[in-house]
Formats: C-alpha cells, structure tokens, sequence
C-alpha cells in the first residue's frame, strides 16, 4: 500500500527530459536506445565496451550464486533450512568486509587490477568449493566459502562502482548508468539455467557449480582487454572535452 501511495500521490509531475522521435513509440524507443549506445561504445570507446562486457559475465554470476548454492547445500550438502540461513547471513556480513577491502586496495593499485584481484580470488574460491564440499556434513567448510564469496562479492560491489564513475564521459552519465544497469541485468538467466540443464540431465553439481567459474574468467579476460586504467581515464576525458566543444558552439550558434 505504501508503495501504491508514492506512485500515485505522491510523485509530482515532471516533464520530459526528451521527446520521442518520429515513428517512434515507446514500446520499441529501449531496444533502440540500447542499439545505438552499442554501437557508439564500439566504434569511439572500446575500453567501455569490455568494461560491461565484464559487468555482464561478473555479475550473472554473482546474482546466480545464491539460487545455485542453495540448490547445492539443499541437495548436496543436505542443509536444514536453518543451516541454509547461517551461510547466506555470513555471506552478506563479510560482503561489508570486502566492501573495505575493496575500498583499501584502491590506495596501493589501480581498480581494473583491484578487479582482476578480486576476480582470481572469487575463481579460487569456487575452485575450492568444488572440491572439498562433496557431500554431507561438512557445514564448517560451506561456511568459510560462504564468506569467502561474500567478500568477493562486496570487494567487486565496491571496486565496480568505483571504475564505472572514473571512465564513464561527463556529459553521458545518464546514458552509460542506465546502460551499466542493463548489464548487470541481460546475463543473470544463463547460469541458473545452465546449472537447470546440467542438474536435470543427472550431471554432478559439482561441475555445475564449477560452471560459474566460466563466467568469472570471461569477466577477468575482458577487464585484460580494457588496456590500461590511465588510458581509459584520458580517453574519457577527451570524450568530455570534445563533447563540451561541441555543446559550446551549439550555444554560440544559438546566440
């Protein structure tokens, strides 16, 4: 109900920052937009374009960890539902230490290595899980690796959203966030369903676990092709000042 009164009483009008262009609706404008950021990220901005390349593959992981594991500790690791609920909790409580240490490690090195760290770090992890939780019984192991992949995940939260505010242009801010959230989103389907696949088809779940490693080293390959941070933070910035040339002689045309 709260939710249902912000929407319809509390929002006030606002009007539209653009408007449509001819023949075009609002069903289709999306898969337009996206389109065409596509195609602008390829042909002047490369390093972007690996960047949520690796956003997409790092995060359909991430967000597929949590139906998978459970899948796992339930039937593999025959978890009660209270055991379940200790490793997620540890889980999301040493996210908040990989938040700091993801936010310490900014101080001594760049945040593309900072994420390849982070990366390698996550792909042992799971490397680790695989191998030493085989069966039941083992809640002490299953809940070191829960914490282990919750610092990954809060070390590459933090990392992430720090490289994203650092390359992104001035001037297109709105544009590139909206296109970073439909990265983290247009992948996050692939690994549950593989795991879906590979479980039905009586495959052990330990290689279906081990599948997540695939979409990390996909992530850690694509932050390698990004080229240096340096680079990526001039070439941004040349992207600004351009932009802002641009902006300025429309202004003097105007005048």
């Amino acid at each position: 109900p709260f939710y249902m009164l912000t929407w319809t009483f509390l929002m006030r009008k606002k009007n539209a920052f653009h408007e449509l262009p001819g023949n075009s609706s609002l069903w289709t404008i999306g898969f337009v937009k996206v389109f065409q950021t596509s195609k602008t990220l390829y042909q002047n901005h490369r390093s972007l374009m690996w960047f949520f390349f690796n956003v997409a593959l790092v995060e359909a992981s991430q967000q597929s960890l949590a139906s998978i594991s459970l899948t796992y500790m339930t039937d593999t690791l025959d978890f009660t539902a209270l055991e379940s609920g200790i490793a997620f909790f540890l889980l999301f409580f040493f996210s908040i230490v990989g938040a700091l240490i993801g936010k310490i490690s900014l101080y001594f090195i760049n945040p593309i290595r900072s994420n390849q760290l982070c990366l390698i770090f996550t792909v042992a992890n799971t490397v680790i899980a695989a191998l030493i939780l085989s069966g039941p019984g083992q809640q002490f192991r299953a809940y070191v690796v829960a914490s282990a992949w919750g610092i990954g995940a809060g070390w590459k939260s933090v990392v992430e959203r720090f490289t994203t505010c650092q390359i992104i242009p001035k001037g297109q801010d709105a544009e590139l966030m909206g296109f970073y959230l439909f990265s983290t989103q247009i992948l996050v389907w692939l690994p549950t369903l593989i795991f879906t696949a590979m479980n039905e088809s009586g495959v052990d779940q330990r290689i279906g676990l081990s599948m997540l490693i695939i979409f990390n080293l996909g992530g850690f390959i694509c932050l390698c092709l990004m080229g240096s941070y340096d680079k990526c933070v001039r070439l941004a910035n040349s992207i600004q000042t351009k932009q802002q040339i641009v902006d300025d002689n429309d202004e003097d045309n105007k005048i």
